[in-house]
Order: C-alpha cells, then sequence, then structure tokens
C-alpha cells in the first residue's frame, strides 16, 4: 500500500562516545512507498536528537557518564513509526592513566604522590593487586598516595583506574621504603657513682624501620657505648658536674642527641681522717683530727668518732669530737670516719687511749744482761721491761736506749703482758712507745754485738718516758742501767 506512515526500523547496535552515542539501525521493511528520513531519540532530559537519512546516526550532547537509551523515529510523508528502545548504554572515553610510577619513600618520612588519569567521567582510583607500603593510603577520588611509610622494604602491585566506560587502566609499582636514621632516645636520667655515672633512657620508637644497633652516652668529655639501657660512663672526675646525652645509632647512621639529662656530680665516699691526737678523760676521749685529703667529690658533712671495745659513737661537724662513757682504765682503740652524700669512707688509723679519772701514772723501767761480763766480739742480751703501776693507763710512753759505740748489729723484739702492747720487733738503737694499761707492762729482748776492744767496762741506759698528758710523780724509776760488765777478750782459751 502506497501513501502510509512506514514500519519501524530495527536498533542493531548503540556505540557509547565522547558526549555522544553512535546508532546503528536496519531500515523498515515496509517504506510506504514513500522517501524515508530517521530521527533518533536518546533519552536525557528532555531526549537530544540526531538526524540523518541513512544508518547509523550519530547523537551528540550527551552527558559523559549518564546512562542513555534510544530510540529511531523512521518518518515518510504520510507518518512516523517508532523502534523499540535500545539497550541502556553510557557516553565517555575510558581512562589512561597518566602519571609516573609511585617514586621511593622513605621510613618515618612524608610521602605524597598524585594518579593522573585522562578519560570522561573522572576515574576512581584502587590498589587491584598488592598492597602499598605500611603507612600509605590512596584517595579513590583524588588519585593521591600519602601518608608515613612504617615499614621498609620492597612492595608491588597494581593500581587501577576506573570510569565504567570501556576497559579500566591499570599501572603496575614497585616501591622501594628504604630505612632512616633512629629518632633520639628520650627520658635521660644520669645517676651519680664514682668517678662514673649510670644513664638510663628510653629507646625511641621510631628505630628508621630497621634494628637499632646500639646508643652511645656521652657525659662531659666521656663517652660509652652499649646496645642497651642503662650506660656507665667512666673515667669523670669526681665533683664536677655534667648532663649527659644519648645518640642511638642504627645501619644508616646516628640519631640526633637525646635531650640533655639532669646535671650530677660524680662523687666517692671520702677518703680517711687523719688523727692527731687522742686525750684522755674522765670516762671519755677526746680525738682530734684533719680533713681528709680527698672528700670524694662532695662535701663533707659530718664525722663520727668510735672508739672499741663498745658501740659508743659520736658525731660532729668537725674536730675534735668527744666520746663519754667510756670505762676508766680500759684500752680503747679510736678511729674517725667522714661522711658526704655518697656515705662514709674508710676510718682513720686507730689511736689507742685510756679514760682516767686523774691521768697519773707510775712508770717504771728495768734492764738487765744477766751478767756482769761480757765477752767482746760476741753478742750479749739484754731484757728490758717496762710496766706501768696506774693509777691511770698510759698510751704512747717512749722507750728509748741509746746504744754507744761499744755495740753493733742490734736487733729487739718485744711482747706485751698483762694488756700492754708494743711493736713486735726492731733493728739499731731502742726507741718505740708502748701502751701500759693499769698493771700492765712490755717485755724487750735486745741482743747487740760487744766490741772486741778496748778492753774496758762496758754500761747501758734505758728510760721510759709518758706522754704530756700523763703525770708521773715518781720519775726515779724511770731510768734504768745494767754495768759496768767487765769486757774481755778470750785468746787460745785464756783471757
Amino acid at each position: 500500500m502506497s501513501g502510509a506512515p512506514p514500519g519501524p526500523a530495527t536498533i542493531t547496535s548503540v556505540t557509547p562516545g565522547d558526549g555522544s552515542v553512535n546508532v546503528a539501525f536496519d531500515p523498515p521493511a515496509f517504506t510506504g512507498g514513500l522517501a524515508l528520513s530517521y530521527n533518533v531519540l536518546c533519552g536525557q532530559g528532555q531526549g537530544i536528537v540526531g538526524f540523518g537519512t541513512s544508518s547509523p546516526i550519530l547523537v551528540t550532547g550527551l552527558t559523559n557518564g549518564v546512562a542513555v537509551t534510544c530510540v529511531v523515529n523512521t518518518i515518510n510523508s504520510a507518518g512516523f513509526t517508532l523502534s523499540a528502545p535500545s539497550q541502556s548504554v553510557t557516553p565517555g572515553v575510558a581512562p589512561t592513566i597518566t602519571s609516573a610510577a609511585l617514586p621511593a619513600g622513605t621510613f618515618g618520612g612524608v610521602y605524597n604522590h598524585t594518579v593522573t588519569a585522562t578519560g570522561s567521567p573522572t576515574a576512581s582510583f584502587s590498589v587491584s593487586e598488592g598492597s602499598l607500603p605500611a603507612g600509605l593510603t590512596l584517595d579513590s577520588q583524588t588519585g593521591v598516595v600519602s601518608g608515613t611509610p612504617t615499614s621498609v622494604g620492597t612492595f608491588g602491585g597494581t593500581i587501577t583506574a576506573s570510569n565504567g566506560i570501556g576497559s579500566v587502566a591499570t599501572q603496575t609499582f614497585s616501591v622501594n621504603i628504604a630505612a632512616s636514621l633512629p629518632d633520639a632516645p628520650t627520658g635521660v636520667v644520669a645517676t651519680g657513682n664514682n668517678a662514673s655515672v649510670s644513664v638510663a633512657f628510653a629507646a625511641p620508637v621510631n628505630t628508621g624501620g630497621i634494628t637499632i644497633d646500639g646508643y652511645t652516652a656521652t657525659c662531659g668529655e666521656q663517652s660509652a657505648s652499649a646496645v642497651t639501657a642503662p650506660i656507665v660512663v667512666t673515667n669523670l672526675v669526681n665533683g664536677t658536674p655534667v648532663t649527659c646525652a644519648v645518640v642511638a645509632t642504627n645501619a644508616v647512621g646516628d640519631s640526633a642527641p637525646s635531650m640533655a639529662s639532669n646535671s650530677v656530680v660524680p662523687a666517692t665516699v671520702p677518703n680517711a681522717p687523719s688523727i692527731v691526737s687522742a686525750t684522755p678523760g674522765n670516762g671519755s676521749a677526746t680525738v682530734e683530727f684533719t680533713a681528709p685529703a680527698s672528700n670524694g667529690g662532695a662535701g663533707i658533712f659530718e664525722y663520727r668518732l668510735q672508739c672499741t671495745p663498745g658501740i659508743g659513737q659520736v658525731v660532729g661537724a668537725g674536730s675534735p669530737l668527744t666520746l663519754t662513757g667510756l670505762a676508766n682504765g680500759t684500752l680503747y682503740a679510736c678511729a674517725v670516719t667522714a661522711r658526704n652524700d655518697v656515705g662514709y669512707g674508710a676510718a682513720s688509723a686507730p689511736q689507742n687511749v685510756i679514760p682516767a679519772e686523774l691521768q697519773v701514772a707510775n712508770l717504771s723501767v728495768t734492764k738487765n744482761n744477766g751478767t756482769q761480763f761480757v765477752a767482746g766480739g760476741e753478742p750479749t742480751t739484754y731484757i728490758i721491761v717496762a710496766s706501768n703501776a696506774g693509777p691511770a693507763g698510759v698510751v704512747g710512753a717512749r722507750v728509748q736506749d741509746t746504744l754507744d759505740a761499744d755495740f753493733s748489729n742490734a736487733e729487739w723484739t718485744c711482747i706485751g703482758e698483762n694488756g700492754g702492747l708494743c711493736a713486735a720487733s726492731g733493728t739499731g738503737n731502742l726507741d718505740t712507745r708502748v701502751d701500759l694499761p693499769i698493771g700492765a707492762s712490755v717485755r724487750f729482748t735486745l741482743t747487740a754485738r760487744v766490741a772486741e776492744l778496748p778492753e774496758t767496762p762496758v754500761s747501758n741506759i734505758v728510760s721510759i718516758t709518758p706522754p704530756n698528758v700523763i703525770d708521773d710523780p715518781s720519775m726515779n724509776n724511770n731510768v734504768a742501767s745494767d754495768g759496768p760488765d767487765v769486757r774481755g777478750l778470750f785468746r787460745d782459751s785464756f783471757e
């Protein structure tokens, strides 16, 4: 039948493009006997129309990323007929990644790189294979890879850009995150010791991504290293204040120094004081002394006097110190110690003292070689006994026996009796101090060679002298002599 509207066209394909679709179709089998023309309507808002006289027809002006369906309108002079709707298609341009591959980074450092891609609509980004280094993230909308790497090594994978148009775009990556310097240790605390400082600290949280090999502590001009805290820095000067800092080291290098520690003064206990004198009193002892040669690096604030036997003691800021509560007539050994902030130091050499109500004694000395004849060229032996009848004990009585030129090769030994104290032995002239509690004595055995000639008598004198604190009203028995002894020289069994 001629002069009738045409039959419908048949859509065969709809191809999306940049803001467009290209619609291909087969013309209708029935044309109505009239010339045909076409327009294509793709629904988007009020619809966008494309015109043509044959297939395909390009429809432009569409919005990328917005899906449309299209119909073909077949027209002749008698009317028009619409085709069945096409499948839904989305205009646009498939993405292509245009940015460089992800760069390397550093552990703990700021990382920022933007992945860019062409195409329309704007692509979104994702990691489709593998993973980014720990601490980094990919913003799917902006393509920005950012963060602070928290692991060290090489990390690989694939970044994908997709906008729903055509195939997705991909870019493989292999990112190396290098180790960095560690942060400085924290919480540094110094504790002073003898010519040294113990340095405690906390390890840094940021190790640079690798193991810390060790730490170095520096106090003043001295340093020491160790793999853990605390570190002891030695060779410091007692009494000189220092602060300390610590550096952490890994395979990359050294961290910055830590914040300085508290100021600390290395120190030890003081040396021993030196006793100048020990003076007996009624149930007491007064000791004078000088300060130690070294205070250990810290100021001395106290001295302690102790006398044994017993547990009595007294403390004070300086010399002299007097200890009471002692027993009269008892021999005490008194010593002084000094104290600083570190503690008490070594005790002084002890000084003997015998308390008494009155410092009065009766010293005496005897001397005898048991013979009135000595052989020239041979040794002779004297027994010397020094004693104290009291009523006060005596410390430091001086016993002297100065031999004249007739004697040589002198040697002596001594033993104490009834609490008497003396040096065990000596050579040459006898000149020694002895301690004599009440009723005590000391016995010297002195041997010396008598000269052969001249054959004249020989004599010898010994004395005992009380210390200044003791009054000895009976000085007549403080000196003793032996001799004169006849000296003879034997020849061929005859004198």
